[in-house]
């Protein structure tokens, strides 16, 4: 969803300055007009609302005394719609949602042709969960204010989400004719783009949305368009430039996460396990919630040999998400490629001196394996079970890998008889007592019946 941008001293100062024209006498169509976009033509109502915008404006702005003078101009004039939506602005800021709402509905009712609080309505309602609603009211803006450009923007996410490419990118453009110094209406195009594998418009596009940030200064905008950036980079396998790209979102804000995050996978893929770490440590400070964060940590704990830090963490991710598919998935490939192999190896333990007593801890090693093949292919099948059709390659790569997991087990399960056989036979050559040979023969037996 497109970050919120509250617009209240922004609609304040363009209300003021539409209060100060005159309207000719009789001329009812003009001045249906005017109060259709909001505005007011009662001096009194006026005088409340720009005092409003100064109280606003002021370093020490007192947010009561703003909505005391929004107030005071709606009872003079009911009709003055954009008082009414900068009124619900104050009251969201607050957190007083309900009654934000009710400011919003009146200002849409006085003013039809203002699609400043169809937006607004249409996020609150986004923030309810209730997603065809929102949408609704941002088509519903277009209607009022054809080049709405906050629904606009909104509009092209969600198409984008939908991966209708057309729709997505003539809403962005439409949110730039609206608007054609909107950075945030640059960035979601450039994000389109990128997601349509377009990379040549992706790159001029964020061009010159970064030109178009030196000027205006947001700095804020530019550290999501090197983001942006990165991304378009590393999808043409620059991964130099793409390193750059996010190290620059970086350079003045060190906490934002998506690049963060971004870099730590590059280290990943390059197999800078320890600086991969400290990036998704990093985020985890920041957001110790951060699922992707945490499962990315225990990959390059994993690939480090932190085997036991690398569960640990995948473990408390399923204590708060018990079916978290991919959670399930890098369990089972901890348990198949790393713990079952450390363990067929003596998990980095010396071999213990004598034939027989090494027979009896190589048997251990393979049983130990065996364990963990039987949890890797639980955990693969938990896997199926839970992931989506969305997750169809992945799905098939499960059942690959159970196939693998399978045989392998079965492998290791016939060495062990085997090596009891060869066990029976040294305690035997090494003159191993009646009594030992009945009990290592009681062994076979019953490992035959199994």
């Amino acid at each position: 969803m497109t970050p919120r941008t509250w617009i209240v001293s922004v609609v304040l100062v363009g209300v003021g300055m539409f209060a100060g024209c005159a309207t000719a006498p009789g001329d009812v169509d003009a001045e249906t007009s005017k109060e259709a976009r909001g505005v007011s033509t009662n001096t009194d109502a006026v005088e409340e609302f720009n005092a409003a915008v100064e109280a606003y404006k002021s370093d020490e702005a007192e947010l009561g005394e703003v909505e005391s003078r929004l107030r005071k101009a709606v009872n003079i004039d009911p009709n003055f719609g954009k008082a009414w939506f900068n009124l619900g602005v104050v009251l969201e800021k607050q957190g007083r949602l309900g009654k934000a709402e009710s400011a919003y509905q009146k200002s849409r009712k006085a003013a039809p042709k203002l699609g400043d609080p169809l937006v607004n309505l249409g996020m609150l309602a986004m923030r309810r969960g209730k997603t065809d609603e929102a949408y609704e009211y941002f088509e519903k803006a277009i209607g009022a204010e054809s080049f709405d450009t906050t629904a606009h923007n909104n509009l092209s996410v969600r198409y984008r989400q939908q991966q209708q490419w057309e729709k997505a990118v003539s809403h962005a453009r439409q949110a730039l004719a609206g608007d054609s110094q909107n950075v945030g209406a640059y960035a979601n195009l450039a994000r389109t783009y990128y997601q349509m594998e377009a990379y040549d418009p992706a790159r001029l596009v964020l061009l010159n949305a970064l030109e178009l940030t030196k000027e205006k200064g947001s700095q804020a905008h530019r550290d999501d368009l090197h983001n942006i950036f990165g991304l378009v980079e590393l999808a043409q396998n620059d991964v130099s430039s793409a390193i750059s790209e996010f190290s620059k979102s970086l350079e003045n804000n060190g906490n934002f996460v998506p690049a963060r995050m971004n870099l730590g996978a590059v280290m990943l893929n390059v197999r800078d396990f320890e600086a991969a770490s400290k990036h998704f440590t990093k985020v985890l400070d920041l957001q110790p919630e951060h699922t992707e964060a945490r499962i990315s940590l225990a990959v390059a704990e994993r690939s480090m040999g932190n085997l036991n830090e690398a569960r640990a963490i995948y473990r408390e991710i399923l204590d708060d998400h018990p079916e978290h598919p991919m959670v399930h998935y890098n369990l089972a490939v901890l348990e198949h490629e790393h713990l079952a192999r450390k363990a067929s190896q003596g998990a980095g333990e010396t071999a213990p001196e004598g034939a027989v007593a090494q027979m009896d801890w190589t048997i251990g090693n393979l049983q130990e394996a065996v364990d963990h093949y039987d949890k890797a292919i639980d955990f693969y099948r938990n896997f199926l079970n839970y992931a989506g059709d969305e997750m169809a390659e992945q799905r098939q790569e499960a059942k690959n890998r159970i196939d693998e997991v399978t045989k392998l087990r079965q492998a290791t399960r016939e060495q062990i008889p085997e090596l009891k056989k060869q066990k029976a036979q040294l305690q035997q050559s090494d003159g191993s007592t009646g009594s030992e040979a009945g009990g290592s023969a009681s062994s076979e037996e019953s490992t035959s019946q199994q």
